[in-house]
């Protein structure tokens, strides 16, 4: 309207009820009833048999910031059930920026740190959050086991 590309009379004629609908970080929780929405969703599109989330991943995408709102959180599921060679959705088959917070993020950040000694914390995250489990932790991180085991023997971890 202040660039007169849209009528102001139309514009008060059609703005009869306006809505604020809160961003999806401030209703953490419709997050687990989106989430299985999606999956069902995306499950059959796929033709997969995917039949919930687990505890461990639902946990993740409830503590996530969405700044990208509910699509952000369709994609992040898109990509979980075509990741996904189960009947549930693991932490593993979500992506790796999920298991950092912003606050974590920012503490990277603001450490300045080198990129070898950000991977090195990074992995060390990883590893703790899957409690040392190898496997878990390469495939969450994208890279194979082995790979894993020489970035520990090189790090020291």
């Amino acid at each position: 309207m202040e660039e007169n590309k849209f009528r102001k009379d139309l514009f008060y004629r059609i703005n009869v009820l306006s809505f604020k609908i809160p961003s999806l970080k401030e209703r953490k929780d419709d997050i687990s009833l989106l989430a299985s929405l999606f999956l069902k969703e995306f499950s059959k599109q796929y033709e997969k048999n995917i039949t919930a989330i687990t505890q461990e991943a639902l946990s993740l995408l409830i503590n996530k910031d969405w700044t990208g709102n509910i699509r952000e959180l369709r994609n992040t599921i898109e990509r979980a059930v075509i990741l996904c060679n189960d009947k549930r959705i693991k932490p593993e088959d979500l992506p790796t920026d999920i298991f950092i917070e912003s606050s974590v993020k920012r503490e990277f950040l603001d450490k300045k740190l080198t990129l070898e000694e950000m991977e090195k914390e990074y992995i060390k995250e990883m590893l703790q959050f899957f409690k040392n489990n190898n496997t878990k932790t390469a495939k969450a991180l994208g890279i194979s086991r082995k790979t894993l085991i020489l970035k520990r023997k090189k790090f020291g971890i």
